[in-house]
């Protein structure tokens, strides 16, 4: 059972090779700063929400 649960988590897990390469690519689709900027920051994963939470869910802006 073990291993059969090993081998699927290795099915599909990604490779940091691919998932640089997926980066570099859609960083290089930028058109100018601006865009790049954004999807680097999108990268960063300053995504994730507008808003940053405090403690106890209070919202700061």
């Amino acid at each position: 059972m073990f291993a059969l649960i090993k081998a699927l988590s290795t099915l599909f897990s990604r490779s940091q090779a691919d998932t640089q390469q997926r980066h570099e690519n859609y960083l290089s689709q930028a058109v100018d700063m601006h865009d790049l900027e954004s999807r680097i920051r999108h990268l960063d994963g300053g995504h994730r929400s507008i808003y940053r939470t405090g403690p106890y869910g209070v919202f700061l802006r």
